[in-house]
């Protein structure tokens, strides 16, 4: 009995012990999860801590990304794969669904990033850069025209399966739709994806204005003259200014009088950048002021 009793003392003060290991980890480890949200919220940032429906503490970040889509099976960014079930998908337009959503297309994300490095999207928006007939088509270079502006499709460029021979499948007089990352400087555009089109309800193109003339409402993309005189000022999202980088939509028909596109939209063409924790921008750099501060896609970085 009494070397029953002394290894029932033994087992039990091993018990105690293992008890105050495990309560000691525990505290800890709540300390330095408080430790994460307080430097969060001393940050002055949006970090959060959520319990999801599991019944676990995460720690997340916002993120916000602008880049092309490389893969799906979950929507890829930048790299980054981004659960995307409860997200919303939009363009210029308004709503669209998940399987608008197509590789090369270059996207707006915008989500959180927990502590284990799962991204999670909110929502995503695509835009493209320019929308056209085609007037020009050179395979030795890998270029076309659209409105003017030249287009490198090379490699790296995804065609839509309507163009299944890619750059050899374009025709002269062709509507496409091209997404990509313009280069105001030289008035290119590196395609990321081009689309073909059929009858679209208007035309679109970027760029830098230019040779704005504010008696007849006129300025300049490269070389060609668009007017904004039938637009009212709900029409015009950024403040006219030559250098400035814009995305007009134009009336879906020929240049009229003195070869001038009507534009039906003015906007800024990098859009609103959001407040995040976590942010990257994949694009051209579009001006350089300084070693210090520059833009990318026409978002300005200060550096």
């Amino acid at each position: 009995v009494r070397k029953l009793l002394i290894q029932t003392f033994g087992f039990a003060h091993i018990l105690r012990e293992r008890f105050m290991e495990w309560r000691s980890s525990l505290v800890a480890n709540m300390l330095l999860i408080l430790a994460v949200i307080a430097v969060g919220a001393c940050g002055g940032g949006s970090n959060v801590a959520s319990v999801g429906s599991g019944g676990t503490g995460t720690v997340s970040a916002s993120t916000y990304n602008v880049g092309t889509v490389t893969g799906f099976g979950s929507v890829f960014v930048n790299g980054v794969r981004f659960e995307d079930s409860g997200a919303s998908v939009s363009d210029e337009d308004g709503a669209r669904s998940r399987n608008d959503l197509k590789l090369g297309m270059v996207v707006k994300v915008q989500g959180s990033i927990d502590a284990s490095g799962t991204a999670t999207a909110s929502s995503f928006s695509f835009d493209s850069e320019l929308l056209g007939p085609v007037t020009a088509i050179n395979t030795a270079s890998k270029t076309l025209t659209i409105i003017g502006q030249k287009v490198v499709a090379d490699a790296s460029t995804v065609f839509d399966n309507s163009l299944p021979q890619g750059l050899a499948s374009v025709q002269t007089g062709q509507v496409l739709e091209v997404h990509g990352f313009l280069n105001a400087s030289t008035n290119e555009l590196q395609a990321s994806l081009v689309e073909l089109k059929s009858n679209p309800d208007r035309f679109k193109i970027s760029g830098n204005v230019s040779n704005l003339q504010s008696a007849s409402k006129t300025f300049q993309i490269g070389l060609e003259s668009i007017s904004f005189a039938g637009l009212n000022a709900t029409d015009i999202a950024p403040v006219l200014a030559n250098g400035v980088l814009v995305k007009v939509r134009l009336a879906p028909s020929a240049p009229g009088t003195g070869g001038t596109w009507t534009a039906a939209r003015l906007r800024n063409s990098h859009g609103d950048v959001d407040n995040s924790d976590k942010a990257e921008v994949e694009g051209l750099v579009t001006s350089i002021t300084s070693t210090a501060l520059f833009s990318v896609s026409g978002v300005t970085v200060d550096a």
